[in-house]
């Protein structure tokens, strides 16, 4: 999966966007590796975001900047 999220932001990046944002569900620990094993930031939880099953679930939010993928490129150039 993490070669499909890196794959997805360099083409976003590369056609102009500033930023990539990817959600998951707080219930659901490997979806939120996924971003934090792309080195994306996390930014905080949406409390009952949301519904799964019939029950109110939170929402994890990490994103990533195109300076910061930048930045990283540069580094993995060198």
């Amino acid at each position: 999966m993490s070669e499909a999220v890196v794959c997805l932001e360099n083409a976003l990046f590369k056609v102009g966007f500033n930023r990539v944002q990817i959600r998951c569900s707080s219930i659901n620990e490997r979806s939120a590796n996924v971003p934090k094993a792309c080195g994306y930031v996390y930014e905080g939880t949406h409390r009952q975001d949301g519904i799964d099953l019939g029950k109110f679930r939170d929402t994890q939010v990490f994103s990533k900047l195109r300076k910061e993928w930048s930045a990283k490129k540069k580094r993995r150039l060198k």
